[in-house]
């Protein structure tokens, strides 16, 4: 079982980790770039990991098992890379927010649900496709305008209310009373 699903996730305070990143790189090319990108940071502490294989791919227990390393790594770390997969976002946006992480989106055409209800610039730093290259300083940027506890405490509050199990009918509730409004 996933381990945030049973008890929150321990303080961003203790990541000993800048950003990370566990996944398929192959999968869209921007996550090639993002590798790239990572290779050649200074100021940052970052791991990448690149996965060999799709969790989607793999047998169950494996597929547990990258789950779990991925799940580690995102705890260790106060921000996580989210760039899109084959579709306009990823799954990884609402784990990263589970763990109470810092996301950083790259996703020039992604909308986020309830973006109208949601604040979503006060716990996400979004980086344009385009400016890739500039990640580091959109992370020094987010670091020096907000407080890491409260933006981790927002991330994790705002998947419990909207995003976790058992919630998906206050999200089509919420969504259909702003969409009236």
């Amino acid at each position: 079982r996933n381990a945030f699903r049973w008890q929150p996730p321990y303080s961003i305070t203790k990541a000993d980790l800048d950003v990370s990143f566990c996944g398929l790189i192959t999968q869209h090319p921007i996550r090639e770039r993002l590798a790239a990108w990572s290779r050649r940071q200074k100021g940052l502490r970052i791991e990448f990991r690149s996965t060999k294989q799709s969790i989607y791919s793999v047998d169950q227990k494996r597929s547990a098992q990258m789950a779990r390393d991925n799940f580690d790594l995102m705890l260790r770390s106060r921000f996580v890379l989210s760039p899109r997969g084959i579709g306009t976002s990823s799954r990884r946006f609402y784990e990263i927010l589970a763990h109470g992480r810092i996301p950083v989106l790259f996703s020039d055409c992604c909308r986020l649900p309830l973006e109208s209800v949601i604040d979503y610039d006060k716990f996400v730093v979004r980086v344009p496709e385009g400016f890739l290259r500039f990640t580091g300083e959109y992370i020094h940027e987010f670091q020096a305008s907000h407080d890491l506890v409260e933006a981790s405490t927002l991330a994790r509050q705002t998947y419990l209310e909207y995003f976790s199990r058992g919630r998906f009918r206050h999200i089509i509730e919420t969504s259909l009373a702003t969409r009236n409004s």
